[in-house]
């Protein structure tokens, strides 16, 4: 039996709008960033635990991560104020530096491991933050 050649994970963020520290624009005391960093790094390795992706068998060979915020209003926001907290989840997803862990579904963030979607803020009636992980898996030679 051959692996299959993907598979598709929403993890829903428990934020109902981005950290204030991983806003592009927002200025902040260096400590709150890396605070707010950490907390959204434990969240989605927490949330992708739990979706079991740390003990799928297969050798994973590249990731699309793409975020979506619906802020519930039709005020207008810019999606590129997202990028910093994009970072921070898609770091989560990849081993870490030797000062923070990572979940290590792939060796690196780079673009030969992770494509990182540019961020989408949804119209109404959703609301809400999530991440959509398109997940393909290495084809195993016999």
């Amino acid at each position: 039996m051959t692996a299959p050649v993907g598979v598709s994970v929403r993890l829903t963020l428990p934020y109902d709008r981005p950290p204030k520290a991983l806003v592009g624009n927002t200025r902040v005391h260096w400590r709150q960033r890396s605070a707010d960093t950490k907390q959204v790094r434990a969240d989605v390795i927490r949330l992708a635990q739990a979706a079991k992706l740390h003990q799928l068998k297969a050798r994973i060979e590249h990731i699309t991560v793409a975020l979506t915020w619906a802020p519930g209003d039709h005020r207008r926001r810019d999606a590129d104020n997202l990028w910093p907290l994009l970072k921070a989840c898609c770091d989560a997803l990849a081993k870490g530096r030797r000062d923070w862990v990572g979940l290590e579904l792939v060796p690196d963030d780079t673009p030969h491991w992770m494509d990182k979607r540019a961020p989408v803020i949804a119209p109404p009636p959703d609301k809400g933050m999530w991440l959509d992980l398109s997940i393909r898996f290495a084809e195993e030679t016999p």
